[in-house]
């Protein structure tokens, strides 16, 4: 190797160095005594925004894990309740974090506290473009959640509308199967409700409508699995 060619490696060792400090995402430690962890999907998009979400078991009590981030965290943190769960959170960079945490119902290996620690990207640059669906035309999109792993890629999508659940099913059923996918499910789910499946190559998409006061809320699952050219 040259010394220009040197020079060259240890500039480009520079630049990466800078790139994964900017871009990388925080390290948020669990708290201790944690039994359980698993992270949902090796990349999550919620409305467009990234997210990284883990899910915990401690058999460290609420006030226990609440004080463990108080103590980590200093004076730069906040504190709610949202749902049944109690709340912590810091803005860190373009990075909000959250730990929310709440007693179990029913106690497993001693472990008796529940976690989800949750991280979001708000910088703008990382956002992702909400991908197109099929709806009618006065559709409110709700939520939008994407996921992405090695097998297969998944959404799940909500929004609301002011049509019958007759229009909306009889729409879905016309676009996909115009489309070449094909219907393999057509369920009533008691007196206001029903789920369609429809699948296409290495696709499936569930549709469950459901009448509502005013119109109809769709909820939409998509799972496509990957190959070599997806």
């Amino acid at each position: 190797m040259t010394s220009l060619q040197k020079k060259m490696f240890a500039v480009l060792l520079l630049f990466a160095g800078i790139s994964e400090a900017v871009y990388a995402w925080p390290k948020v430690s669990l708290p201790p005594q944690v039994g359980f962890k698993q992270t949902l999907a090796e990349e999550m998009f919620v409305n467009g925004v990234p997210m990284k979400i883990t899910h915990f078991k401690s058999r460290l009590s609420v006030d226990q894990v609440l004080n463990y981030y108080r103590n980590r965290w200093g004076e730069k943190f906040a504190e709610s309740e949202f749902d049944g769960w109690q709340q912590i959170s810091q803005y860190r960079n373009n990075y909000f974090i959250t730990v929310q945490i709440k007693t179990a119902d029913v106690v497993i290996d001693g472990q008796y506290t529940l976690g989800r620690l949750n991280i979001s990207n708000f910088d703008v640059k990382s956002a992702k473009e909400i991908k197109e669906f099929p709806m009618l035309n006065d559709s409110k999109i709700i939520n939008n959640v994407e996921t992405v792993d090695k097998d297969k890629s998944g959404r799940v999508l909500l929004f609301l509308n002011r049509q019958a659940l007759e229009e909306n099913a009889e729409y879905y059923k016309n676009h996909f199967t115009s489309k070449g996918w094909a219907q393999t499910m057509a369920q009533q789910v008691g007196l206001g409700a029903r789920v369609y499946v429809f699948k296409k190559d290495k696709g499936e998409v569930t549709i469950n409508i459901r009448s509502i006061e005013g119109g109809s809320s769709v909820m939409v699952n998509e799972v496509f699995e990957k190959s070599w050219f997806n």
